[in-house]
């Protein structure tokens, strides 16, 4: 649910994936590392990079920086982090998934309320543009409502990206809690954007990317065990 502005999981790095190749979601085999680039992260980081590290610089060779050419400064792999970190692990490991037991469940819920108008999504979601209640399936006073793998966002948020990351947030939240997910987040309070944990990092997620537009949307994210250093 969405109005002004999360899971407070902030999970520690696990150990990390050294650099080698390993299949993609594609089942395919990723391209080898660039040794220049390898040699480059060694001299600036003082370590060897890892799986990790491969995978956000092809990431940021898709997707251009705020730097010359679409550089990345290291502001912006400051922000990237800072959004990986709140997200963490266990978050961003569902990207790709379809979720917990439960979460098809909820999933229908949405596409009730969504009066099955819905478009194909991103990352196996399913989104439906509709008005608040009692003409659509959104309650008062916010702007957008996730149900498992269905996103329902107002009319007037459609091309709202930061909304977009903050409902796609409640998706992978989702995913990871299934049938607990809304057990645990009525506990936080509804309209609690401020208090409950969902809401609180679905707000912070939209807070960096409405400074940042620039980011990478997170279903892009290849989670590949975390950085080493």
């Amino acid at each position: 649910m969405s109005a002004k502005g999360s899971l407070g999981i902030f999970v520690e790095w696990p150990i990390a994936t050294p650099l080698r190749l390993r299949e993609n979601a594609e089942g395919g085999t990723p391209p080898p590392p660039d040794p220049d680039w390898v040699a480059d992260f060694q001299s600036t980081h003082g370590r060897d990079p890892n799986q990790q590290d491969w995978q956000d610089h092809l990431l940021s060779l898709r997707y251009p920086g705020t730097g010359p050419n679409g550089e990345w400064l290291d502001r912006d792999w400051q922000v990237y982090y800072r959004l990986v970190d709140l997200l963490g692990g266990d978050l961003l490991g569902q990207i790709g998934k379809r979720g917990g037991h439960g979460t098809g469940l909820y999933s229908g819920i949405g596409v009730f309320l969504a009066l099955w108008k819905l478009e194909p999504g991103p990352d196996g979601t399913r989104i439906a543009y509709v008005r608040n209640f009692p003409a659509g399936g959104i309650p008062p006073n916010t702007t957008g409502w996730t149900w498992g793998n269905t996103i329902l966002i107002l009319e007037s948020e459609r091309n709202n990206r930061p909304l977009l990351m903050h409902e796609y947030t409640h998706v992978l939240q989702y995913r990871l809690t299934g049938i607990r997910y809304v057990p645990n987040y009525l506990k936080g309070g509804l309209y609690n954007w401020d208090n409950n944990p969902y809401e609180m990092q679905g707000v912070e997620v939209q807070q960096i990317y409405e400074w940042n537009p620039w980011l990478p949307p997170i279903w892009e994210i290849v989670w590949a065990g975390g950085r080493s250093g």
